[in-house]
């Protein structure tokens, strides 16, 4: 089993300055086509429109073009990926990317209060409008996810104030950390979690940074069975059958993501080297996926 935290980590090949030892993932979508799907997911693909560094970046669309009001199934955004390797009860996980939001892009499901009405035209209900999972990581079995939950309320096109710090294996109330957090628009910035992976309640954590910027740590089992591992990640997740944008020509259905990194510590890859003001272990804003691959 691993130290929750060791000190004096040293340095080594494939991690530069900012990991001891290469990446578990580290995306810089330096080698993808313009245009094309980023592993297959119909609604990411690779762009030149903008980039955090180098001339590409990954770009999300949430609806397809879906006008208001339209029924169907659950959608995804960004979709869950599978990790090179599964990452078993004892160790940590940091997870950190590069997002640019544009100020046109509403950031809240277009069904809820007084959209009630037209949810129910489709059979369906308003569910998690004032929410949206992010940053999501997911195990090899059950759907026990984890996650940083931003507060994005109904076609919210300002401040997004506020989010919580969720382990399904152990979701309580309360979960909120921070209630007057402002997600940044048109500019780069960056979000990242720390997950210390236990089925011990109150035996793991999940901490969240913004920038450099510590938002603080829920105590919480993270892992629902100790035989379970950690075997995914992703931007996002899904939503339940209602249109993102009010399809008003005005609105933005796009973001821009870059500059992905998913560090461990499990044997044969790098945990990070460099820590916040309060000492605790994170990948340095600075750290590009081109330094740590």
């Amino acid at each position: 089993m691993a130290l929750i935290l060791l000190p004096g980590w040293g340095l080594a090949a494939g991690g530069g300055a900012y990991l001891d030892g290469p990446a578990l993932v580290a995306e810089s979508f330096s080698s993808g086509s313009v245009g094309n799907t980023y592993q297959g997911k119909t609604r990411w693909t690779y762009s030149d429109t903008r980039a955090r560094t180098g001339t590409k970046s990954g770009r999300i669309q949430l609806s397809l073009g879906q006008p208001p009001g339209t029924c169907g199934g659950a959608h995804e955004f960004g979709g869950r990926l599978t990790l090179p390797t599964l990452i078993p009860e004892g160790y940590n996980v940091w997870y950190r990317a590069y997002f640019y939001l544009p100020s046109t892009m509403p950031m809240g499901y277009c069904f809820s209060g007084s959209d009630d009405a037209d949810a129910a035209t489709c059979g369906k209900s308003a569910d998690g409008p004032g929410h949206t999972k992010w940053m999501v990581m997911a195990p090899d079995t059950g759907t026990a996810r984890l996650y940083m939950n931003l507060r994005m309320p109904r076609r919210a096109m300002g401040l997004n104030n506020g989010y919580h710090l969720i382990s399904e294996a152990q979701q309580t109330e309360g979960d909120y950390i921070n209630t007057t957090l402002v997600i940044p628009r048109d500019e780069w910035f960056c979000l990242q979690v720390h997950i210390y992976l236990s089925s011990v309640t109150n035996g793991g954590f999940i901490r969240g940074w913004m920038n450099d910027t510590y938002l603080g740590q829920h105590s919480k089992k993270t892992l629902a069975n100790s035989a379970y591992k950690l075997k995914e990640w992703g931007i996002g997740s899904y939503w339940n059958g209602v249109p993102w944008t009010d399809g008003d020509v005005s609105r933005t259905d796009m973001f821009w993501v870059d500059d992905m990194i998913v560090a461990t510590d499990y044997p044969g890859y790098g945990a990070p080297t460099t820590q916040d003001s309060g000492g605790r272990y994170f990948i340095h804003p600075d750290a590009t996926a081109e330094d740590v691959g």
